[in-house]
């Protein structure tokens, strides 16, 4: 597939989004300030996701974090898992009191999410190209954890960014990367030095007035193929039309490649992934799953996130590589917001 053109300067032109498939970051995610078919001024601010999430991955541990504010409530949640057995541990925490900022844009600015012991501190600085993650989690019960990471965005890495419609006079923009990270985590008693030769993260920052009712499946995973490269996916279905373009894409030491519409199975085990035109052929081994579930009334959240391991094959750029050891989460998710 050809090459993706570079992201615009702004994810609105004169109010409209610049609907596309584009390699590199936005200078000013600007979705927030969209105006709504029938939802005007600050009603449309209820009709407003959005979310900072990312996946660590060390060869022993792995974490997924994440800040997230859906208007009606906000969410935190720190998870360390164990990659020998499986065993994983939680800090959470959700509702109006806990507080919840999502960076505007990423080029140096800050996420941050703050409530009962949990601390997720996020410093998005492209413009001296790295991500700054520290995180404090302490619970009853819980092992605590730390984290004190950088994660290297250099000009060799290149993001995909999306704007997409998710309905009449709606959109969603999605900036997704694969980087290498080095530091500290601490689970307990346990200490995780991370080299950025082998480990990994995967930054997925999302925006979006997504209709009242939706819909997700995503599968994401970042392993070392047999040359040692750093290999990448993103693979996701949702209420985006099918002809327009998708957040599916593969990375290779941080190149970014094009994907086609993608398919899953999770109607029985194992769960699968990949694309319609055969260039993903994956399949998933699950260690684990984290469930969430919110329920106001006209206001619903169910999904299941699976964690484990993906084997199989991907094209990127017309190479064929195979996986063996990507570790990634797959998720079905439904919502009523």
């Amino acid at each position: 597939m050809a090459a993706l053109p570079p992201a615009p300067p702004r994810v609105l032109d004169d109010g409209v989004p610049v609907f596309g498939k584009y390699s590199g970051a936005f200078g000013d995610v600007d979705l927030a300030e969209a105006t709504l078919v029938g939802w005007p001024g600050r009603r449309a601010r209820w009709r407003f996701k959005q979310w900072e999430h990312w996946l660590v991955v060390h060869p022993e541990v792995a974490l997924s974090l994440a800040v997230v504010d859906v208007a009606f409530t906000r969410l935190l949640w720190v998870q360390a898992i164990d990659r020998r057995t499986g065993e994983r541990w939680e800090h959470r925490r959700e509702g109006f009191l806990v507080s919840a900022r999502i960076a505007r844009a990423l080029h140096d600015a800050h996420t941050r999410g703050e409530g009962g012991g949990l601390t997720i501190a996020i410093h998005n600085h492209l413009a001296i190209g790295e991500h700054r993650l520290h995180v404090r989690a302490e619970s009853r019960g819980v092992p605590a954890i730390d984290v004190d990471l950088h994660a290297a965005c250099g000009p060799t890495v290149e993001p995909l960014s999306v704007v997409l419609p998710v309905g009449r006079g709606r959109a969603m923009y999605s900036h997704k990367v694969p980087l290498p990270v080095r530091g500290t985590v601490r689970v307990g008693e346990r200490r995780f030095d991370f080299d950025p030769a082998v480990c990994s993260a995967v930054l997925d920052v999302h925006k979006a007035h997504y209709p009242h009712r939706t819909f997700w499946t995503w599968a994401t995973g970042v392993g070392m193929d047999a040359a040692g490269r750093r290999v990448a996916f993103n693979l996701t279905r949702n209420v985006v039309p099918d002809d327009a373009p998708n957040e599916n894409a593969t990375w290779v030491d941080g190149q970014l490649g094009d994907l086609g519409p993608a398919t899953f199975t999770t109607d029985a085990d194992p769960w699968t992934a990949g694309t319609a035109d055969g260039a993903v052929a994956l399949t998933f081994s699950a260690q684990g799953e984290r469930r969430e579930d919110l329920n106001y009334g006209l206001v619903v959240s169910r999904f299941r996130q699976r964690f484990g391991v993906f084997t199989g094959t991907l094209q990127h750029a017309g190479e064929p590589i195979r996986l063996a050891d990507a570790f990634g989460l797959f998720e079905d998710h439904l919502a009523r917001w």
